[in-house]
């Protein structure tokens, strides 16, 4: 009779930090549902991350080389141009330029 007296006590004193531990233990699963999306989302947005820079990275090398090859075409052409140009003077007998703009 007294131990069951002791034992029904000990049951009592326990019954509030059951309960304690139960709301904890159900948070601490929620947490962990939780973090684990958090994890996923987190590798997700970093793969979309690094695609979209290395995306940007071929684009911007890309656009270097096209300017860069804007850059020559345009400077082979002023060459010609002052090829032709020389070329004209030298038909006409022109030592300068301004020999033959002056009327203008």
């Amino acid at each position: 009779l007294a131990s069951i007296k002791v034992q029904r006590e000990l049951e009592k004193m326990g019954e509030p930090g059951r309960k304690d531990v139960e709301i904890i233990r159900d948070k601490l699963e929620t947490v962990d549902r939780e973090l684990a999306f958090a994890i996923k989302d987190h590798e997700r947005k970093k793969k979309a991350y690094e695609s979209a820079a290395d995306f940007m990275e071929k684009k911007r090398q890309e656009k270097t080389m096209l300017c860069d090859h804007l850059r020559m075409i345009i400077h082979e052409n002023e060459q010609r141009k002052t090829k032709k140009l020389e070329d004209l003077m030298a038909r006409l007998g022109v030592d300068s330029p301004a020999e033959v703009f002056q009327g203008f």
